[in-house]
């Protein structure tokens, strides 16, 4: 009478994910554990019933540990065989995970208003903060330290912040979301800086340009009443008609100053010359 001896039934493995979620975004790795009931196992792992790797259990441990460094979506299992009495036994199946893949969150946009980077001390100004998905919770921050944190609106994407005090430094803001239960952080948006200058500076500032115009002015008057007196010229030119068969005469009289010797004189004051020519037809 021979005895035959039937090994029981492997158990069945257990799978789980590092980070405990069932939801990913783009990029993102993960772990895959798959433990069974017996040390030394060769485990396979399957994602929508497709081979995707296979790990054999170190020394006595009966778990492997799968690294995907992009997890992609899918249904995962697991199963896995080992070797009893020279014959290989197989598990059966894991139970399925499912793992969906959402778009990585996008850098946040920061926006002014008015949209400029120079404002006057104590003018109120918004400061807008846009993400990729709605309903997000988004802080701002100037030069590395929390100013404050505000969600957005239902189905919105936009926060808008309004300081009491608009201040000078850099500014740069980030979000937070919950997708199904997970909470993700968005990258650093790019910084905004913010220059403060009092309204004293644009008064004078302002003022300049006026200031600059009326000296112009000014110096122009003077310089053009000097050249008029040191170079005054009086050129008279004079017509008359006479009556029919009178004759024509024509004269043109130039009145400079002169001294005695018929020279144009350095003085203003003095008497009048006269040169008169007298034309004919």
């Amino acid at each position: 009478l021979s005895c035959v001896l039937i090994p029981e039934p492997l158990r069945k493995p257990t799978i789980s994910l590092d980070p405990d979620s069932r939801v990913f975004v783009s990029g993102e790795s993960a772990e895959i554990s798959c433990s069974g009931g017996h040390p030394g196992g060769n485990f396979s792992l399957y994602r929508d019933g497709e081979f995707v790797a296979s790990q054999t259990a170190p020394g006595n441990s009966d778990a492997v540990t799968f690294t995907a460094p992009e997890i992609r979506a899918g249904r995962y299992w697991c199963r896995y065989t080992r070797q009893i009495d020279g014959g290989e036994l197989t598990s059966a199946e894991s139970e399925r995970v499912g793992v969906s893949v959402w778009g990585p969150l996008q850098k946040p946009i920061v926006s002014l208003k008015p949209d400029s980077r120079t404002l006057e001390r104590g003018q109120s100004a918004e400061i807008s903060c846009s993400g990729s998905y709605p309903g997000g919770n988004f802080s701002l921050y100037r030069d590395g330290e929390l100013v404050m944190s505000q969600p957005a609106p239902a189905n919105n994407n936009t926060a808008t912040f309004t300081p009491l005090e608009v201040r000078a430094g850099h500014h740069t803001c980030i979000y937070t979301t919950y997708i199904q239960g997970r909470r993700f952080t968005s990258p650093e948006s790019e910084g905004v800086g913010i220059f403060l200058r009092s309204n004293s500076t644009r008064k004078q500032t302002a003022g300049l340009p006026v200031g600059i115009v009326t000296a112009l002015v000014i110096t122009a008057l003077i310089l053009g009443i000097g050249a008029y007196k040191r170079d005054a010229m009086v050129r008279i030119a004079r017509r008359w008609v006479p009556t029919a068969g009178a004759d024509k005469t024509f004269a043109d009289l130039t009145s400079r100053n002169r001294n005695e010797n018929c020279c144009e004189a350095v003085e203003e004051d003095g008497p009048v010359y006269a040169n008169i020519s007298l034309i004919r037809p």
